[in-house]
């Protein structure tokens, strides 16, 4: 009799075990999904269009490593300079060949390729600019944790926006940023060691 009961124990248990096995994969993935970020979460169905009036296809980011910069046109102050910081930055270390860089317009209703064109031309650098519908520019803002908001100034309007700079790998992860306060040194460091990793 007690070995019987030793038994439907045992029989109980290995049940007990079986079906956690069978069901934990399924259960982290519920969790996964519901409550943590999605690491499978891409760019590649945002849709953009150069400076040069093209359309731009994300799956070339797979190429190379990138930066990214959001920003708009008509800013007064951290765009421009930010935008000459990673242009000396690349230009000194010599790697234009091994790294894209991207501006991205904020400001979709006055930034159109053209003026884009107009704007990248004062850099010492080959900078592709993008724009396109807000919807995709927010997707992607979002996925690189970019925050914008558009504000009223008197009859105008400006955009606050997050400063950093985004750096990614060829698999399109996001490895490092570059904040606005930090020197060239410190930039060309960063961007040194990307292009290095993605080797």
């Amino acid at each position: 009799m007690r070995l019987l009961k030793n038994f439907s124990i045992i029989l109980l248990y290995f049940i007990i075990f079986i079906t956690i096995i069978n069901f934990l994969p399924k259960t982290i993935n519920f969790l996964n999904t519901k409550f943590y970020k999605n690491s499978e979460k891409t760019i590649l169905d945002f849709k953009f269009i150069t400076h040069l009036n093209k359309d731009f296809k994300i799956n070339d980011l797979k190429k190379k490593p990138s930066i990214f910069f959001f920003g708009f046109t008509n800013c007064p102050d951290v765009c421009p300079l930010t935008l000459y910081k990673i242009s000396q930055s690349i230009n000194q270390l010599k790697v234009e060949n091994k790294i894209k860089v991207f501006f991205v317009t904020l400001d979709p209703e006055r930034d159109g390729p053209n003026e884009l064109n107009r704007y990248l031309k004062f850099y010492k650098l080959d900078i592709t600019g993008l724009t396109g519908k807000m919807e995709d520019i927010s997707k992607l803002s979002k996925f690189m944790n970019i925050k914008f908001v558009k504000r009223k100034v008197d009859n105008d309007y400006t955009i606050d926006h997050t400063a950093s700079v985004i750096l990614l790998d060829k698999e399109l992860n996001i490895v490092d940023k570059i904040y606005y306060n930090e020197d060239l040194k410190k930039s060309s460091e960063k961007i040194k060691n990307l292009i290095k990793a993605s080797l």
